[in-house]
């Protein structure tokens, strides 16, 4: 996961004073706050990201391990996540990304439980809550397909993970919404066959002898 650029976000330099860094969010608030721009989804995506970066950087223990964290990514040579809002379009071009990787993974030896938590990202809360306040149902249906396709590879028990976040996602579009029951229900069926088909084959083999017996 990368590291955000914080220091860049709040327009300070790195190893800015506790005042500088409270001096430039004041500024950057009034630009985006929500009172202040008020139906305007984009800038309280902006004001988010302002307000995550500067309680990062103004608590003693969350900036510690902030630090230690960007220290880490850059002497791995790792870029700095550039300051951006979490917008739709934001997370439909993470959800492309992880549809390419998913179309490149050898189906017959992937990790299932690393899989799950890579489509699981996508679907935390913070996002989720991003979607319900754009209300863009446009994107909401261009990130649910591939993310609902790539499920189909998991076993049902971690499929089902996936289910809540979206239909969450789905923003109640109604196609989406029946596109996931059926799904849903198709791997649990197949789940619950592969479970009990020996349980189901012994028993009619039994009742089929006991037919020809009983007719003999």
């Amino acid at each position: 996961m990368s590291v955000k650029d914080y220091y860049k976000m709040l327009e300070v330099a790195p190893g800015a004073t506790e005042y500088e860094i409270k001096k430039s969010f004041r500024r950057l608030a009034l630009r985006y706050h929500p009172d202040t721009n008020q139906g305007n989804a984009y800038s309280a995506a902006w004001f988010r990201e302002l307000q995550e970066a500067y309680d990062t950087l103004t608590d003693p223990t969350k900036k510690e391990y902030y630090l230690q964290q960007r220290w880490l990514a850059q002497s791995q040579g790792k870029r700095l996540q550039q300051p951006a809002p979490l917008t739709p379009d934001a997370l439909l071009a993470e959800v492309q990304q992880l549809q390419q990787q998913v179309q490149q993974l050898d189906h017959f030896r992937m990790d299932h439980q690393q899989l799950l938590q890579q489509l699981l990202q996508p679907l935390s809360h913070e996002k989720l809550s991003m979607m319900d306040s754009f209300g863009d149902a446009k994107v909401a249906a261009s990130c649910v397909q591939p993310l609902l396709e790539a499920a189909q590879l998991l076993p049902y028990p971690l499929a089902r993970q996936l289910y809540p976040g979206l239909q969450r996602l789905s923003l109640g579009q109604q196609g989406l919404l029946k596109q996931l029951q059926l799904q849903h229900r198709r791997q649990q069926r197949q789940h619950w066959w592969s479970r009990h088909q020996w349980w189901v084959m012994l028993l009619a083999t039994l009742l089929l002898c006991s037919s020809i017996f009983w007719l003999g």
